[in-house]
């Protein structure tokens, strides 16, 4: 079973002030939150939830089952960008892996999930006490990792991506 850490970059900035008080994953698209699209095609996964230190408490009532702001460092994790809206396609590449090695997935210089293990885990864990900047985790990431840019994702990345992504 794969552990999943669906996480917040500093890229929440952008999408303010949807983001102001809640978590990237936790924005409407269509019918259902990014968490539940994510979430999804994770079913079979043990699932923990990171975020800025001020939503903490909001989301330990939201999501009572998730544990929030704690990763697992005894087996990998892939780690999901919180702004991602999780489709088949995504979800095919990014876990058509050898569990063996580090990856990075990435689009247009941004981070949208990364799947590591050992000292790369402990690396995202640390990185992740402070909302990270996607370029300084690929940066750092990038030549210690098998690296895949992917072309056909959805990123939020502005406020008003949410109701163009949901006339698709």
């Amino acid at each position: 079973m794969i552990s999943i850490c669906i996480f917040e970059d500093q890229h929440y900035k952008s999408l303010l002030p949807i983001t102001f008080g809640r978590a990237c994953y936790d924005i409407l698209l269509g019918s259902n939150r990014l968490i539940s699209k994510i979430c999804h095609f994770f079913s079979h996964s043990n699932v923990s939830l990171h975020c800025r230190a001020h939503l903490k408490p909001l989301l330990k009532s939201q999501y009572p089952d998730y544990p929030i702001n704690t990763i697992n460092i005894g087996t990998p994790c892939m780690f999901i960008n919180g702004r991602l809206a999780m489709n088949e396609t995504t979800y095919q590449v990014i876990t058509n892996i050898k569990s063996e090695h580090n990856y990075i997935f990435t689009h247009q210089g941004q981070l949208v999930a990364a799947y590591l293990q050992g000292e790369l885990l402990e690396f995202m864990r640390s990185a992740l006490e402070q909302v990270p900047h996607s370029k300084d985790l690929i940066h750092y990431l990038r030549t210690k990792t098998i690296c895949k840019e992917l072309s056909d994702v959805h990123l939020l990345s502005d406020p008003w991506d949410p109701i163009y992504l949901n006339l698709d």
